[in-house]
């Protein structure tokens, strides 16, 4: 009994430390996002970090399945989310002015996203290969942005 009680309390603290995140996970250089090191799927950047921008932080990571950005971020940089092929949802505050290249470039079950009227920005293949994105975020997008500033072809 006294084994499996403490296989079980050594099992969740595993659990808890691989799956919870720390202000540690985060590598910031300056104001800008440059690492996500963590093993969260579900990644909550916190506010305390002070980031004004997310450089290549998320780039190929294929275990998040969604980000809340803090308030404060303006940028959304170059490839910051690119190849994130399980990122399902991004929240992005009001904010963000500005979208990379290629910043969700194939993220291909990304299919909630919220653009914003604030965002004036939108490099080229932002969104390319984005094909679960609701017809009207697309549309939404081509008509502000353009075909070739999302990449949407």
């Amino acid at each position: 009994m006294k084994r499996s009680i403490f296989a079980l309390l050594l099992f969740c603290v595993f659990r808890i430390g691989v799956f919870a995140q720390t202000a540690e996970d985060f590598v910031v250089e300056g104001t800008k996002l440059i690492r996500y090191r963590g093993t969260a799927t579900d990644v909550v950047i916190p506010a305390s970090l002070g980031i004004t921008e997310i450089g290549s932080a998320f780039m190929t990571n294929i275990d998040i399945k969604s980000v809340v950005i803090p308030e404060g971020v303006t940028t959304i940089g170059s490839s910051a989310f690119y190849m994130c092929s399980n990122l399902t949802s991004v929240t992005i505050p009001a904010s963000v002015t500005a979208i990379g290249i290629s910043a969700f470039e194939n993220c291909l079950l990304l299919e909630s996203i919220n653009i914003h009227t604030g965002i004036t920005s939108v490099e080229s293949l932002a969104f390319q290969g984005c094909r679960s994105l609701p017809a009207a975020v697309r549309d939404y997008i081509l008509k502000g942005f353009g075909i070739m500033a999302v990449g949407f072809y």
